[in-house]
């Protein structure tokens, strides 16, 4: 390394507010302050933009992203109180949200089933990804306390970590 400049980002409209290298290396992952994520490849090149639409998109700056430990999803942490979890195709799969403050920032575990968020008003927080629910969920036992209640039943769960 010489310290020599080998390639420019370039498409974001405002500030780029982190960037970072995908797990093998290949692609790279901008978040902006013009509410998007774009994926990169190592040349400059835009592979697609994640977000930018009232639909599905961040709504005001977006913080941070970073990729999974395995690749192959994309979580975003944004000023509109919200984390994003995306696939590598730009379909959200889950909105995490907070009503009281923006997510500075997003990061997954090493194992990749939790997600742990920082919050501008001082708070983090720990979240489990949905496939660790439904996991979770397949190892739950069920039981209804009051037939004539469908209000009413138990759970039942022995976490095995």
């Amino acid at each position: 390394m010489n310290g020599e400049i080998i390639t420019n980002f370039k498409g974001h409209q405002d500030a780029v507010n982190s960037a970072v290298f995908s797990p093998d290396g290949k692609t790279i992952l901008t978040a902006s302050a013009d509410h998007t994520i774009k994926l990169w490849d190592l040349n400059g090149n835009l592979i697609r933009t994640f977000g930018g639409g009232r639909e599905k998109g961040h709504m005001f700056d977006v913080n941070s992203a970073v990729f999974s430990p395995d690749g192959k999803t994309i979580l975003s942490a944004s000023s509109d109180k919200t984390a994003r979890l995306w696939d590598l195709n730009g379909r959200l799969i889950l909105v995490m949200r907070d009503n009281n403050a923006a997510v500075n920032s997003a990061v997954f575990s090493p194992d990749g089933t939790k997600i742990l968020t920082a919050f501008s008003n001082g708070t983090a927080r720990v979240w489990l990804k949905p496939e660790a629910i439904y996991e979770w969920l397949q190892t739950a036992k069920i039981y209804q306390l009051s037939p004539g209640d469908r209000k009413v039943f138990g759970l039942e769960h022995s976490d095995p970590r």
